[in-house]
């Protein structure tokens, strides 16, 4: 309970009421009959000041665009205004015998018509509901009905026979119960609104009518009780609009700007560091576009190239061995007795020899022979600028490797072909290789074989013939 006392709102609520109390004290006892003329000129124009500023504030600020609660508030502090005019024009006799006989004693009707359309903006406020919206056409209709009403009022109080004598005319009395009604029902259910919604805005807005109320009714003694009555009323509504302007400019203006001031910041720390947001940007790219190649090259499992890759590969080094009359070698292997492994040991530890060929493979080879995964546990190797003889070395070098380091114990059998002995393209080469394999795993496993140059059946006849003879 005392935390929800001491909220900021609450605190700001109490010390309002206590200034204001300390004020009306202060008036009531020390005032002057020589400051009253002089403070009502400046109370007035002052009043009037934050009446045009507040309508200003809420009609055009973004913020609080359709609605419609702030648009009858605007628009009723319009008619103040206007009606606040009259009243500072009325409280000069020299001014007010051009307007109308006894205008003079027509001031105080002005501002109880001030009051009234003050308390009657806040009244219809407080009933409009928080989510309710209103057109462009609802705006200019409102401000329309306003000022006519105000034009209406103002007319009427200039033509009002007004017989001069100690107490108000019947049109004051009933501008004044009218004004005190409105701002007492204003105060009240912007209260129930704040105990409903918990919103400080509309205990703002409760201390805004409130004072207003207050004003309004010390104002009402003040038709017997002598000028300082009026001063009290003034500095009351003087302050509720004070209360008021600075609400709305905090909300519709203040924050506004120091948001765009936000952002303004946030963007011209962004132009500092651009470039290097882009080199971070550019970077991460990179990383994601090697990835990507690398899953759509490779093989997840191995790391080897996948077949689709790998004969993409095959094909090139191909064409520059064609050109540049170099040979290269290839060598198909696969696991010794795989699915025996796998139905024996499961499928994570045949996952493991595969790894295995390959991290092994990688250890004896180039650094710009290429390995890919062909298919199953097969695997095939291409060996650029090497011939049958120095692919057996490199097969050799494997078969021992595996048979040395596999955990666990597995062996490899391997074939061999090169180019252009044992074909003149891609799909002859990986034909032979092939049957190498099939030979190798034939003739007892844990072995590499080749075909013999010797061999009839090896030997092919394609276009060029001479030249790839001239090759061996």
């Amino acid at each position: 309970m005392t935390e929800k006392l001491l909220k900021p709102e609450i605190l700001g609520f109490i010390i309002f009421w206590i200034f204001l109390a300390l004020i009306g004290i202060f008036v009531h006892f020390a005032a002057e009959q020589a400051v009253v003329l002089p403070f009502h000129a400046i109370a007035e124009v002052l009043t009037v000041s934050l009446a045009l500023g507040i309508f200003l504030v809420l009609w055009y600020s973004k913020s609080w665009n359709e609605r419609l609660e702030y648009y009858l508030i605007a628009v009723s502090f319009l008619g103040v205004t206007i009606l606040g005019l009259f009243h500072a024009a009325l409280s000069y006799p020299e001014v007010a015998a051009c307007l109308s006989p006894g205008a003079s004693r027509k001031a105080s009707l002005f501002l109880w018509g001030e009051s009234c359309l003050a308390a009657g903006g806040l009244f219809v406020g407080s009933l409009a509901s928080v989510s309710e919206r209103g057109g462009k056409g609802l705006r200019y209709t409102l401000l329309f009905l306003v000022l006519g009403a105000t034009a209406t009022l103002a007319g009427i109080i200039l033509r009002y026979p007004f017989v001069p004598g100690d107490g108000p005319a019947p049109a004051g009395t009933n501008l004044e119960t009218a004004a005190l009604v409105l701002a007492g029902g204003a105060a009240a259910f912007y209260m129930l609104k704040y105990i409903r919604l918990r919103h400080p805005a509309y205990l703002v807005m409760t201390q805004v009518s409130g004072a207003i109320l207050v004003g309004g009714a010390v104002f009402s003694l003040g038709w017997h009780a002598g000028e300082t009555f009026l001063i009290i009323n003034h500095l009351y509504k003087l302050a509720a609009f004070c209360l008021l302007f600075h609400a709305v400019f905090v909300v519709a203006v203040k924050e506004p700007f120091e948001r765009l001031s936000q952002v303004q910041e946030n963007l011209r720390w962004v132009n500092e560091n651009l470039e290097n947001l882009v080199a971070l940007r550019t970077a991460d790219l990179r990383v994601v576009n090697e990835q990507l190649r690398k899953a759509a090259t490779t093989d997840f499992l191995t790391g080897a190239l996948n077949r689709r890759q790998f004969l993409q590969k095959i094909q090139e080094i191909w064409l520059q061995a064609k050109i540049s009359r170099q040979p290269f070698a290839v060598l198909m292997l696969d696991i010794d007795g795989f699915k025996k492994i796998n139905d024996t040991l499961g499928h994570q530890v045949g996952d493991q020899c595969l790894q295995q060929v390959v991290a092994l493979a990688r250890m004896n080879l180039r650094q710009n022979d290429v390995i890919g995964r062909y298919g199953g546990d097969e695997f095939a190797v291409v060996l650029p600028q090497a011939d049958i003889h120095e692919a057996a070395k490199v097969a050799r070098r494997l078969l021992d490797a595996v048979e040395s380091y596999a955990n666990p114990r597995f062996t490899i059998s391997v074939g061999i072909a090169a180019f252009p002995w044992d074909g003149g393209d891609v799909e002859r080469i990986l034909s032979v290789v092939d049957h190498a394999l099939y030979e190798a795993k034939h003739l007892g496993r844990n072995q590499y074989f080749f075909f013999e140059q010797e061999d009839p059946e090896a030997r092919f006849t394609a276009p060029g013939g001479e030249a790839l003879e001239q090759l061996r």
